[in-house]
């Protein structure tokens, strides 16, 4: 990867594959955009104990829900079977993923929870690298020294070059509401995709930083001076 990505690298998706549960072959395909930025991501299926009947039932439906939200993941667009001629819904002939719910136990649906757990955990690594090195977050912070001279040192000046990606960040962040990615179009800031709230979070830190470094160096030039830190 070069020293500074680019935003497009931003969208991607995970190698398209199919897993085998209780016989059914299912195909999985997950881009950056669905992955949203749930506060509990865990799901420990069968460990919820009965307290009373009425927590027992929003405990069992918030667990559905999150079933159901992992089954997103399924390509059911694609045409993969029978000659590339049916899609999974047509080929198992369902009308839609939840149907699944009706073959698949606790068990199936561990592994297939499982299973989608590790590509968000695989992509979100992804993401954050690339997302760091588009806005020089993972460049090193210059060391400020004092000198006699007032010039900036190039290590510092090298340091607040603004990639294209901050630039384009500030942009939206500061002057504009619009959401970076299309999937947050029209939708309220708690439902954004997981991308959008990270993206705009380093953005912040970039901004934090880089405004901190300026203010050091200036407040050492005011004292008496600085040397080069390089």
């Amino acid at each position: 990867m070069s020293s500074q990505s680019s935003f497009k690298e931003l969208s991607f998706c995970y190698p398209n594959h199919s897993i085998d549960i209780a016989n059914i072959k299912i195909p999985i395909k997950v881009h950056i955009s669905q992955i949203s930025d749930y506060k509990d991501e865990s799901l420990q299926i069968g460990l919820i104990e009965e307290v009373d009947n009425m927590g027992f039932e929003f405990e069992k439906n918030k667990e559905f829900e999150i079933i159901r939200s992992n089954f997103k993941f399924i390509n059911i667009k694609d045409r993969l079977y029978e000659d590339f001629t049916k899609n999974f819904l047509e080929y198992y002939e369902i009308d839609s993923t939840d149907e699944l719910l009706e073959f698949l136990d606790e068990s199936d649906i561990m592994i297939y929870t499982n299973h989608i757990f590790k590509i968000i955990s695989a992509m979100k690594i992804i993401y954050i690298k690339r997302l760091h090195n588009s806005l020089g977050l993972d460049k090193e912070k210059p060391k400020i020294d004092y000198t006699s001279e007032h010039k900036m040192p190039s290590n510092i000046q090298d340091y607040l070059k603004y990639t294209e990606t901050y630039m384009l960040s500030q942009s939206f962040i500061e002057f504009n509401s619009t959401p970076f990615f299309s999937e947050n179009i029209g939708i309220a800031v708690e439902e954004f995709s997981w991308r959008e709230i990270k993206l705009r979070l380093a953005y912040m830190t970039m901004k934090f930083s880089t405004e901190d470094t300026v203010n050091t160096w200036q407040a050492k030039v005011s004292q008496g001076g600085i040397k080069d830190g390089r």
